[in-house]
């Protein structure tokens, strides 16, 4: 599978393995039978939420990146960039 879903699911295991120093999942073989593990790091549970959705493990469940980049934890980092590179950055044609 390729597109934004997978891009999704990848970008919420890089920011847990840099939040915790460590993959959300034991090993890769766990990754489609073992439910990723809490992030350890102190983030709100709004944001642990986010992360968890990112990582369902059916494609179409996972939030799209439109809705992504309007969450309030993300806001803050979208002002060092303009609409237009974020939409080139979070959405694909």
């Amino acid at each position: 599978m390729m597109g934004p879903q997978i891009d999704i699911w990848s970008l919420a295991v890089t920011i847990i393995e840099l939040l915790d120093g460590k993959l959300p999942f034991g090993d890769e073989k766990d990754i489609m039978t073992k439910e990723p593990a809490l992030v350890r790091a102190p983030i709100s549970q709004r944001f642990h939420n986010l992360l968890m959705l990112m990582l369902q493990k059916e494609p179409g469940l996972r939030p799209l990146p439109e809705h992504i980049i309007t969450f309030k934890e993300i806001i803050p980092y979208r002002a060092a960039l303009s609409e237009e590179k974020m939409r080139a950055l979070f959405l694909k044609p």
